[in-house]
């Protein structure tokens, strides 16, 4: 995580709105993110697909600021249809707004962008 991120991340220490393994995961698979299994002919390597078809052996991506910024063109698709918007300045907006919001409430700055996606995204509970 480069610098700026990790200020503004102990910037806004606020109230710990962590996502579960299974929201961030519902995240990713929302964003295109497939489960690799293991195969016969690699019977030890298991792991995800990326949107674009790139092979990621492990876990899912942590959910960082770097990470998430990945999901807002996405996110931003969504709210599009979602409210009908004509331009992608006013679906920036909404998202930021979102995002705004939760770090008024006090989350910290990557929980506030992932909880402002995972509303585009429609995904809330």
């Amino acid at each position: 995580m480069n610098e700026l991120a990790v200020y503004l991340d102990r910037y806004f220490e606020g109230g710990d709105m962590t996502p579960t393994e299974e929201q961030i995961k519902r995240l990713w698979e929302w964003c295109g993110f497939r489960k690799q299994e293991a195969t016969k002919e690699r019977p030890l390597v298991a792991g995800f697909k990326d949107p674009l078809g790139n092979e990621l052996w492990g876990p899912l991506p942590d959910p960082d600021l770097n990470n998430l910024f990945r999901a807002v063109p996405k996110a931003m698709q969504k709210i599009r249809k979602l409210f009908n918007l004509d331009s992608d300045d006013s679906a920036y907006k909404a998202l930021f707004m979102w995002w705004r919001e939760n770090i008024a409430k006090g989350m910290r700055i990557k929980e506030a962008l992932f909880w402002a996606i995972y509303k585009a995204a429609g995904l809330e509970e």
